[in-house]
């Protein structure tokens, strides 16, 4: 018993200095990974930061993408899937394009794309979106969706007239922030948005 205790006290005091969630107990990983330590038979030391960080975490990749792929792949032969994209600039003022794929499994982000030095037009967006929906297979993609600009909106016409089946989806929650910008700028409205702040 004095053993036991001992152990319970030193995981629960990794677990306070290091302020890791308490629910992380209830990982089925953690504890596989406990249990496999218990089992082992010998003296073990966890890897070390260096190895935590390059050569375990490549394998660990591997096999989540691989995971995500077959999760996917079941999921969208079945129901079908969204490609998702929207506009935005990094922290450096770059112009990036991310593109998601939207599926009854999750949300996966597929790429981003950098524009810096691209005109973006319809053509070039268009461009974009169909390398994406290729790369998942055009007869797994039901819709696309994106924001409202008219770039944008232009592309998706383009990406429907090479692909028939598919159907276009303006983003609703961009539609939303536009309708309430708009009814900022309304002066009863904008008085209420000064005595608010």
């Amino acid at each position: 018993i004095g053993k036991r205790r001992e152990l319970d006290e030193k995981w629960a005091s990794f677990f306070y200095e290091a302020n890791i969630p308490f629910n992380v107990v209830r990982h089925p990983t953690f504890i596989a990974a406990v249990e496999a330590t218990s089992k082992a038979g010998f003296l073990y030391h966890p890897p070390s930061y260096n190895a935590m960080r390059s050569k375990h975490i490549e394998p660990a990749k591997v096999h989540l993408k691989n995971q995500i792929e077959e999760k996917t792949k079941q999921c969208i032969s079945l129901y079908g899937a969204t490609i998702c994209s929207d506009g935005w600039d990094n922290v450096a003022n770059r112009p990036l394009m991310n593109v998601m794929l939207v599926c009854p499994v999750g949300d996966i982000f597929l790429g981003s794309i950098d524009t810096t030095g691209n005109k973006k037009d319809k053509g070039y967006i268009a461009g974009k979106l169909k390398e994406y929906i290729e790369d998942v297979g055009p007869h797994n993609i039901v819709q696309i969706c994106s924001d409202n600009a008219s770039a944008m909106l232009g592309a998706m016409d383009k990406v429907v007239e090479d692909y028939p089946h598919i159907f276009k989806q303006r983003c609703a929650a961009h539609i939303i922030d536009l309708l309430l910008e708009d009814w900022g700028k309304e002066p009863i409205f904008k008085q209420l948005i000064v005595m608010a702040k």
